[in-house]
């Protein structure tokens, strides 16, 4: 009777026993598959997650690179507009100097011929005063024309300096904002100034670049970046006349990216 008994609880734990250790077993195989697709599939998520990093930096240094253009040029238009601006304003008294040129030599000469010396000394006096007048014009009028060329070259260095601060290899083409104005007395001293024909059209400027090797600095460990795609890009500017003695910059073409 005790040996049944014993018999009875041994048959009664064995399927137990078993059921448990198959748990057990397969529990663990449950975990190691777990492990076996984990790390299968942790290459292709380093790849996008390196895929995605690289994406946000070419978007960023396009969107980078195209608002440094627009503001810098724009920013360097609306300088040379008020060059413009002053030196057409200049052409009122312009003329007003060529015509008492004319009258104060004039006046000279019928003065010499009268041969009357409080007239030949006051016409002569008259005269220089004209002659002086002109000669500080036109050193303003020569002023305002070396301003816009120095406003010109420090725009284009500042266009070039604040695209180098953006990591990468880069290749920048742009050139001088022009100074698109020309004289209508072509040998006077003080001539008048006038805009140049298609105004628009040259006093447009146009800066280009190429970046490339603009990634993440742990990419360059893992890809090869000659590979990435270049940013290349082009954005350029010019004044339009919208009232008188009054210019504005705008953007000619939007920035291509």
């Amino acid at each position: 009777m005790v040996g049944y008994n014993s018999y009875k609880k041994f048959s009664d734990r064995a399927p137990s026993q078993g059921l448990k250790n198959h748990n057990k077993t397969f529990q663990k195989n449950q975990k190691g598959f777990a492990m076996v697709m984990f790390f299968s599939f942790l290459p292709i998520a380093l790849c996008l997650v390196c895929a995605l990093a690289g994406y946000s930096q070419f978007s960023l240094t396009k969107l980078k690179a195209s608002n440094i253009c627009r503001r810098t040029l724009l920013n360097g238009q609306d300088q040379i507009k008020n060059q413009l601006r002053k030196l057409i304003k200049l052409n009122p008294k312009a003329r007003r100097l060529r015509a008492q040129i004319v009258s104060a030599r004039k006046a000279y000469k019928i003065a010499l011929r009268s041969n009357y010396a409080p007239a030949i000394a006051t016409t002569a006096a008259r005269l220089s005063y004209v002659k002086l007048q002109r000669k500080l014009l036109a050193a303003r009028q020569e002023l305002i024309k070396y301003n816009a060329q120095s406003i010109s070259i420090k725009y284009k260095n500042q266009f070039e300096q604040k695209m180098r601060t953006i990591k990468g290899n880069m290749n920048l083409n742009v050139s001088l904002i022009p100074f698109a104005i020309e004289k209508v007395q072509k040998t006077n001293l003080t001539p008048d100034y006038k805009t140049k024909n298609f105004f628009s059209e040259k006093q447009s400027v146009k800066a280009q670049w190429t970046i490339k090797n603009y990634n993440f600095t742990f990419m360059k460990d893992l890809f090869n970046l000659n590979m990435a795609p270049a940013i290349t890009g082009s954005c350029q500017t010019s004044l339009k006349k919208v009232a008188r003695h009054q210019w504005q910059a705008y953007l000619l073409k939007k920035a291509s990216l």
